[in-house]
């Protein structure tokens, strides 16, 4: 998406101080050396709230930095203690295995697997969960 575009979404996801609960909302992700967007998050928790939901993406250049595991360890806690969700999912596909790594580093399982369309094209998905201590 253009430049004006993102600022648009990203502005109208930050009117949002909480999760909502059936409401995908979206974070910006920013490089903390340089203040520099370098990807979002994006979050869901479920309509009963019993379970939140997100997926993470980051420019193709800042990929393999370790910002994916980083946001996914410090995103775990902040969910469960912003919310009373007891467990947190997120769903990949299979060939991506710096996603499958980050999300394995982070502390949580595989658990799923399933058939998706993402951006037009058939593909698995595997999917991850980490429960409430």
């Amino acid at each position: 998406m253009t430049a004006p575009a993102a600022t648009a979404f990203l502005e109208s996801h930050s009117q949002h101080a909480a999760l909502v609960p059936g409401l995908w909302q979206q974070l910006g992700i920013s490089d903390l050396k340089s203040d520099t967007l370098i990807g979002d998050l994006g979050l869901h928790l479920s309509p009963d709230s019993s379970r939140a939901e997100f997926g993470i993406s980051l420019c193709a250049k800042e990929q393999g930095k370790g910002f994916g595991t980083e946001c996914i360890r410090g995103l775990i806690p902040l969910l469960f203690l912003a919310s009373p969700a007891t467990e947190i999912v997120a769903y990949t596909d299979i060939r991506n295995e710096a996603c499958i790594a980050a999300l394995t580093r982070s502390g949580m399982s595989r658990v799923a697997q399933r058939s998706a369309v993402y951006k037009g094209e058939h593909c698995t998905e595997i999917g991850f969960s980490i429960l409430r201590k």
